[in-house]
């Protein structure tokens, strides 16, 4: 008879959600026992008391748990591989990641695992001259349950895979070699409670090491608050006699040992912490032996407490802003294995740009990450590692286990863990009991049990329908659900616990959120998603990276690309949204009212006065005054009024002028606020002059000659303009109502949405049915007026089209485009304008506009209008997964410039938005890494558009809100092509050309046939 165990893989302390750990010793604070001050989690090697067991493991990965006897210190591991720990063994070329997303990656049968179970076997041999009377065995993190045997010998098993798990090992230590053997699975009941979005991978992640005390040690200790004091209560091993002597910035209290040692210090001018000055007072714990310190402990901490009072959050009694983001542990060739140095650097940027939060999405971090949140004054929300989104396949509730009794026990491991490990960290102002659990019993007691474990601190439930917390909270929404929101709740503060989905290029929307956010007192603000992508490094045949998501696995399920959501790209290139979001994250909100700027102070607890600003107006981008403003003393929250001097000695006719608000620190330009303050004078007409010239068609092609130039047009479409020799155009211009989509549009693969319509609609295979052509030639110009369609085969849909050409002295050539929306329509386009192909030799782009990185309709807060310049390699994100980019808007007049002495100009008669690609659409449409996009060998597009669509945050949140929509209707694009310099073609987009770029209808909506429409009945 065969036995259980030897027909399939079967352990049963994997499939049972109580047996949650044996022999893990009880949680308790990140400790570092040194023989000195000053030793950190950061800087722990520095300790002597502590022997770090990272480094090279040998390594064995098996697809099912069959070596049974590894761990013996006679066990022959010659032939295994080497793995570097702390690492995740995906990362390493061991097994696949797996992006479920949503859903979990084993067969839902809680706790049971059924389905083939990969097990990474760990083997580490470590010398020890003499044994320390005490040794810890301390494991940061290990994805998923693990077992753990030293010499031989079971040392413990452990689930809970971003907690860190400690283990006495006092006894199995020995003096000479000592073998580590770990063994780690992939799967287990825990993986129920760890279904966050993100790439799943498996190992020793964090930092292994082991604590070599004296029998007489330091256990635990917790620091607690007032307003005006710091307490610090101890625990101790106590074997012998010996003294405690707590330090706190230098004062000192000093008892004799005991199991608990508890002691206060009162503050008679207290500094309290908080992210704008984050205030820390230096702790130092020793233990004291005929009057030396033969262990120490070092610890910053500060004074922190957080509450609700009405429509307010209050952190140290004052009402604040939570200007958010979240953040996943994550790096691209390492996964969640992050050192100290990579963490720093992720918070350093994100303090640098204004914000002052990050919620801990969705587990514990790494020590060193409370460490530097503390010191660089960030607040944290700690949360807990459980997410049981998956549980919605079970029954339609991905609450299913939170309201089970038979996991209660499960889920307060978890919290109270994250209770003990971080009880001391004084940047965790919130505390969470996971992220999309659902709602449950579970998850209503341990609201309470956060609460009694800590009073002093606010706790959310990320789903609460119950009413159990004091935030009204919600995520992903438009602006009318801001409103509802308000109305319905505007009697408690209110938390975008997520917002803002920066999948691709995305988000829209930031600035009307925090006009929103600042204009209305009851709302927080939140945590935008996310701070990085979470693609896989990777590198083609070529060796060019690339970064891998959802699909590339050989994962059957999973989400695509929809790892690659952040406001980073997956090495950490910030995206354009990220200069959006901290422009309107800035302390200083500025609005203008006629002739008085308003400045409100969004800083919780500063005033504005580290800051200097001045205000200058600009003509056509050009600054023509420039003034110091003196910002008065604000108070957090308040605002003030300051007069501006607005006039100017003379207007120029045409020019567009803009109110630009600088504000600087330590010297440097940190802000700029921009305000249109329209032409302040009518342009004047534009007068052509007379000049000679030949008209003449040969094999049908209409050709305007003039004494330095000329211009064709084939079916209707300028196709050719020359300029004193030079070819400045040679193909035919494009009517274009396409682009590549962003993930808002559509996620090919997962979610159609807009983009599967624009497909279905042949929006990118459109073409121009010319109808007729009529010339007019006068003394001073020659007009060609186009009249036809574009439309696809097969659909009874597009627009009806007016295109008229003037063509004046020197070549320049004035383009007007009409078009008329008739039949069956997608209710959204991509974008309507005109494509151009120009020779690769135009590779520099000089605009007047929005810059100079790329901007949208509802993102070009931190893109203010001005004169910039960029090689044409600049003018594009590539993101990882490739998708519309480049655009500009609210442009006027634009040159491409060619080493040669070449130039092309578009005057605008209005304003336009422009993108410059080396690429086609087709050839971005196809990429789907970014080592794939084909960059073209003959051509640049240029694409001058009436207008794009906006990017909202549809991926994961709503469309643009309808003002940033483009919906079909009647609409007139005019601008000036020439050969003119940049200057020049300035000059040309303040000229009244009569023709415009404006709306001329509103929203066109589909109705049923009463005839079928022709050119002549249009009134365009």
């Amino acid at each position: 008879m065969f036995r259980k165990d030897q027909l399939i893989n079967f352990d049963p302390n994997i499939e049972d959600q109580n047996i949650l750990h044996i022999n893990r010793l009880a949680p308790r604070a990140t400790v570092i026992p040194a023989k000195k001050k000053g030793v950190y989690y950061r800087n722990k090697d520095e300790s002597e008391l502590l022997r770090s067991l990272n480094g090279d493991y040998k390594f064995l990965y098996l697809l099912e748990d069959t070596e049974k006897r590894f761990y013996l210190t006679e066990f022959d591991d010659s032939d295994w591989d080497t793995i570097d720990v702390p690492s995740m063994w995906q990362y390493r070329g061991y097994g696949k990641p797996e992006y479920p997303n949503v859903k979990y990656s084993i067969p839902a049968l809680p706790p049971f695992v059924k389905k083939q179970n990969p097990v990474g076997y760990y083997r580490k041999s470590f010398f020890v001259k003499n044994p320390s009377e005490k040794a810890i065995l301390h494991f940061g993190g290990v994805d998923n349950a693990f077992y753990v045997y030293l010499n031989g010998e079971l040392v413990g098993f452990s689930k809970g895979s971003r907690l860190p798990s400690e283990f006495d090992v006092t006894s199995v230590i020995r003096q000479g070699e000592n073998l580590l053997a770990v063994k780690v699975f992939t799967y287990s009941d825990a993986t129920y409670l760890e279904n966050q979005d993100m790439l799943l991978a498996s190992g020793i992640f964090r930092d292994v090491y082991l604590i070599e005390s004296s029998v007489d040690t330091l256990w635990d200790y917790r620091v607690t608050t007032t307003y005006t004091s710091i307490s610090v209560d101890i625990s101790l091993n106590v074997k012998r006699e010996y003294d405690v002597r707590v330090t706190l910035d230098g004062q000192s209290a000093e008892y004799p040992a005991k199991e608990r040692v508890s002691h206060t210090f009162e503050l008679t001018e207290p500094r309290l912490w908080n992210a704008e000055t984050p205030e820390l007072y230096d702790l130092t714990i020793e233990l004291v032996r005929d009057g030396n310190a033969f262990e120490v402990h070092s610890k910053r901490v500060g004074i922190l407490h957080s509450r609700v009072e009405g429509n307010h959050f209050l952190v140290n009694e004052k009402p604040i802003y939570i200007k958010g983001v979240n953040r996943h542990e994550n790096n691209a060739k390492n996964g969640r294995a992050m050192t100290a140095e990579q963490i720093e650097a992720d918070l350093r940027m994100i303090k640098e740009n204004g914000l002052n939060a990050i919620r801990l999405s969705h587990y514990t971090n790494n020590p060193a990450t409370y460490e530097i949140a503390s010191e660089l004054g960030l607040y944290l929300m700690d949360e807990a590692d459980l997410e049981t989104h998956g549980a919605h396949v079970i029954n339609g509730d991905q609450g299913f286990l939170s309201k089970s009794d038979d996991w209660y026990d499960a889920y307060y491991d978890r919290i109270y863990r994250m209770l003990e490990v971080n009880k001391n960290e004084v940047c965790v102002f919130i505390r969470s009991t996971g992220n999309e659990c659902g709602s449950g019993k579970n998850l209503n007691k341990l609201v309470e049990v956060i609460r009694k474990f800590d009073p002093t601190r606010e706790v959310v439930s990320a789903q609460d329908t119950q009413g159990v917390v004091h935030f009204r909270m919600f995520g992903y929404y438009s602006m009318d659900e801001a409103l509802e929101m308000s109305r319905n709740y505007a009697h408690m503060p209110i938390l975008a616990i997520e917002y803002a989905h920066a999948m691709g290029n995305s988000p829209g929307t930031l600035e009307d959120y925090w006009d929103y956010n600042y204009t209305h007192e009851e709302m927080l603000g939140g945590f935008v998603w996310e701070f990085r992508s979470h693609g896989f490094y990777a590198e083609d045949e070529n060796g060019t990276p690339y970064y891998k998501y959802g699909g590339d696995f050989d994962d059957v399920y999973h989400w695509c690309n929809f790892n690659m959501d952040g406001f980073c790209m997956s090495d950490g290139t910030p995206k354009p949204s990220w200069y959006e979001l901290g422009n309107v994250l800035f302390a200083a909100y500025t609005t203008l009212d006629s002739n008085k700027l308003i400045v409100k102070n969004t800083n919780d607890f500063l005033t504005l006065s580290y800051l200097k600003a001045a205000y200058e107006i600009t003509e056509d981008g050009k600054s023509v005054k420039f003034v110091d403003i003196n910002i008065p003393h604000i108070l957090p929250h308040q605002k003030c009024s300051i007069d501006l001097d607005l006039a100017l000695p003379s207007l120029k006719a045409g020019a567009r002028y803009h109110l630009n608000v600088h504000y600087f620190k330590d010297g440097k330009k940190v802000h700029t606020k921009q305000f249109y303050l329209g032409k302040l004078k009518p342009s004047e007409a534009f007068i052509p002059n007379d000049f000679s010239y030949d008209v003449s068609v040969k094999d049908y092609i209409l050709k305007v000659s003039g004494k330095e130039f000329s211009a064709e047009f084939t079916k209707g479409m300028l196709s050719r303009l020359e300029r004193d020799g030079d070819v400045i155009i040679d193909r035919p211009m494009k009517i274009n109502f396409f682009r590549a989509h962003t993930d808002n549009d559509g996620i090919i693969g997962r979610f159609g949405r807009h983009y599967e319509k624009w497909q279905s609609a042949l929006l990118k295979h459109y073409y121009f049915n010319l109808y007729d052509i009529n010339v007019k030639e006068l003394c001073d110009r020659v007009t060609v007026e186009v009249m036809g369609r574009m439309t696809a085969d097969s659909l009874y849909g597009g627009f009806i089209c007016r295109l008229v050409y003037e063509i004046y002295d020197g070549g320049k050539v004035l383009v007007s485009l009409k078009g008329e929306p008739y039949g069956k329509l997608p209710d959204t386009l991509p974008r309507i304008g005109i494509c151009f192909e120009v020779d690769k030799s135009f590779d520099v782009c000089e605009w007047a506009g929005r810059g100079p990185r790329e901007n949208y309709p509802d993102s070009k807060a931190a893109a203010p209008f001005g004169l910039y310049s960029l090689p044409i390699e600049e003018m594009n994100i590539i993101y990882d997964y490739p998708q519309e980019t480049g655009n500009r808007e609210n442009t006027v007049a634009l040159t491409l410039r060619g080493a040669d002495g070449r130039r092309l100009s578009v005057s605008g008669c209005g304003e336009f938005c422009f993108s410059y690609h080396d690429f086609s659409i087709e050839a971005l449409e196809s990429a789907t890494h970014k080592n794939e996009l084909k960059r073209s060998e003959n051509v640049n597009y240029l694409y001058v558009d009436y207008r794009t669509r906006g990017l909202g945050s549809e991926s994961c949140g709503p469309s643009p809100e309808e003002k940033y929509e483009l919906r079909p209707h009647s609409f007139e694009l005019s601008f000036v092509l020439s050969a003119e310099d940049k200057t020049g073609a300035l000059e040309l987009s303040r000229a009244d050309f009569v023709y415009g770029t404006r709306a001329l209808s509103e929203r066109y909506v589909s109705a049923p046939i009463q005839k079928i429409p022709q050119i002549a009945d249009c009134d365009i």
